[in-house]
């Protein structure tokens, strides 16, 4: 299964076609720009439909709206954090409920997808600026620049989360301020 996903992550890299640009659903606070996709051709409208489907996850992921998350997310999800914790589909969503709804704002760029099968590959740059709170009131504004992969498995017509990861990109450190 590994040397499967590592040979997706090669051919992403590889060929473009524009698959257009997207706004993300959610608060209007998102947007997704440069999308490009690889594999097979004549898939416009699955590109799409992944590119949608992504566009969904990042906004419930930035309003922190447990509901959607639940939806998108499949129950065998598994997420590397960017301080390299890996965590399951429960253990991920309470962590984001730690955004503060209305606080978050970002934007995707250089997003990229695979498609092979039924299996989708997305992976871009998020620029992000959030507030968190804490159970003692404490609140901590974060902001910086990552670099996101996210992988998607078509099941019953429907595309589900079921791996995903960020990595700090290193000039742009992530920033804290406490309130």
């Amino acid at each position: 299964m590994r040397s499967y996903f590592c040979g997706l992550f090669f051919v992403l890299v590889l060929g473009c076609a524009t698959a257009g640009e997207c706004t993300a659903q959610g608060r209007g606070r998102g947007t997704v720009k440069k999308s490009s996709s690889s594999g097979n051709p004549g898939t416009l409208s699955t590109t799409r439909e992944v590119l949608r489907t992504d566009g969904l996850l990042l906004a419930a992921i930035w309003d922190a709206d447990a509901v959607a998350l639940r939806k998108i997310a499949d129950e065998s999800l598994q997420y590397t954090s960017y301080s390299g914790e890996m965590l399951n589909k429960e253990q991920w969503i309470k962590t984001l409920e730690k955004i503060v709804p209305g606080t978050a704002s970002y934007q995707v760029s250089n997003t990229r997808i695979l498609l092979e099968g039924n299996m989708a590959v997305v992976s871009g740059n998020l620029n992000i600026k959030f507030k968190e709170a804490y159970d003692n009131g404490a609140f901590r504004e974060g902001s910086g620049q990552q670099q996101y992969t996210h992988i998607y498995q078509r099941k019953n017509n429907q595309w589900f989360f079921v791996f995903g990861q960020m990595t700090p990109v290193a000039k742009y450190l992530w920033k804290f301020r406490n309130q």
